[in-house]
């Protein structure tokens, strides 16, 4: 087992909960809302959220406490939604694609989550603030969460906006590809593996190690910043990551309980809403810092990037260009003129935020093109000042759908 799947495993046993306490009559008269986490403190994620918090201390004057139960302590991924609508926690990361059925308009549009730019840093900022913008403007997808009893503060988010292949082997077309075991979380990535004539299966995330290091998996699917964390390079050190075509994106959201977010003071709320100019810059940048951890320990373990061959990249490019022609057929029924007009959205909110952040705001020529130009080259994550990238999406989007903007 490596070091940081021991770590986590650690980390879940033994999560820590800062206070108990209830929804409200904290110190001070706080309002305190207690945090459903699915990570474990060491992740990224967990780190950006725990500065959040006390960003939101900060700013209502210690009017909101959020204590954050790690690890699923307080609920489990499937259980998140649940827990939010009957009050057993206030505030929480939801992963709604593992319940569809509470959320299947949500669950739909994130069959489509690979349409963000190939190129490092611009498709994590271009997805995160397309899918933002869509589902904070999109009325069934924000009913989708209040006929629940859940607000929804970030309806829909990509957490990864690309995942990419780390394998024993070099896979860069189909031949290489034909017949290979590949874990996949299952959905939209098993559809992607089964076009390159991959054999998929599913296992859980701490298994991935020692599945890959005894050959019983060839390749797995996966966002840059898992394979670090759960130390796949060292067991598999061929990665393909492909500048024109990326599988599947993995979409989050962030939401609040109701009642809890209706109880509280109107400016409290305002309050609230500000610290998430503070949190997108911080997510966004957070999990690029993780995945900029590659040049280092691509050198203890001797990794190799490739891009696809053209048979590898059209075979899946045209496997997803196929689901979007054929998107309405799985649309959730009576609601299919609005999906149409979710997933037309959702394409000119892409090409909108690649204009953007690619051309306007002049990341396209602040930062490398491709993973193999930034291993080559001596740019770090602290000189990309993603600052602008956080104005611009509290302008145009967060600003506007805050509770004095609704």
């Amino acid at each position: 087992m490596s070091k940081k799947i021991f770590a986590r495993a650690v980390a879940v046993a033994s999560a820590v909960v800062l206070t108990a306490g209830c929804a409200s009559g904290g110190d001070g008269g706080a309002s305190v809302a207690q945090y459903a986490h699915p990570n474990d403190p060491s992740t990224w994620l967990a780190q950006a959220d725990t500065e959040w918090v006390e960003d939101v201390a900060a700013a209502t004057d210690g009017g909101i406490e959020v204590n954050i139960h790690w690890s699923g302590s307080l609920a489990e991924a499937t259980e998140a939604a649940d827990a939010m609508s009957s009050g057993t926690s206030q505030i929480g990361i939801l992963y709604p694609i593992y319940t569809p059925s509470q959320f299947p308009m949500w669950s739909w549009l994130s069959e489509y989550s690979f349409q963000s730019d190939g190129r490092p840093v611009i498709g994590d900022m271009q997805a995160f603030a397309a899918a933002l913008e869509v589902s904070l403007t999109s009325d069934v997808l924000l009913e989708e969460f209040r006929s629940q009893g859940i607000e929804p503060l970030l309806p829909l988010f990509e957490m990864n906006a690309g995942y990419h292949l780390v394998c024993t082997d070099p896979v860069t077309s189909l031949d290489d590809a034909a017949g290979k075991t590949i874990r996949t979380p299952g959905g939209p990535w098993e559809r992607e593996a089964n076009a390159l004539g991959m054999a998929p299966t599913q296992m859980a995330a701490g298994e991935m190690y020692e599945a890959l290091q005894r050959g019983v998996l060839d390749c797995s699917v996966n966002p840059l910043r898992d394979m670090i964390a759960f130390d796949l390079i060292e067991v598999a050190s061929e990665i393909t990551i492909d500048e024109e075509a990326v599988f599947t994106g993995f979409n989050a959201a962030l939401g609040a309980n109701s009642d809890w977010w209706s109880s509280l003071d109107p400016a409290v709320q305002e309050e609230f809403w500000g610290t998430l100019r503070g949190y997108s810059e911080r997510f966004v940048s957070a999990g690029l810092a993780a995945d900029f951890e590659l040049r280092a320990l691509s050198h203890e373990n001797d990794v190799s990037i490739h891009s696809m061959d053209e048979d590898m990249r059209n075979a899946l490019l045209e496997n997803q260009q196929d689901r979007i022609d054929t998107a309405l057929d799985s649309a959730p029924a009576g609601l299919e003129a609005e999906a149409e007009q979710l997933l037309a959205d959702y394409e000119a909110a892409m090409l909108k935020w690649e204009g953007i952040i690619a051309d306007e705001l002049g990341y396209g020529d602040a930062v490398p093109s491709t993973w193999a130009d930034i291993m080559a080259s001596d740019v770090e994550i602290d000189d990309i000042d993603f600052a602008p990238f956080s104005e611009r999406l509290w302008d145009e989007v967060l600003s506007q759908a805050g509770p004095s903007g609704n």
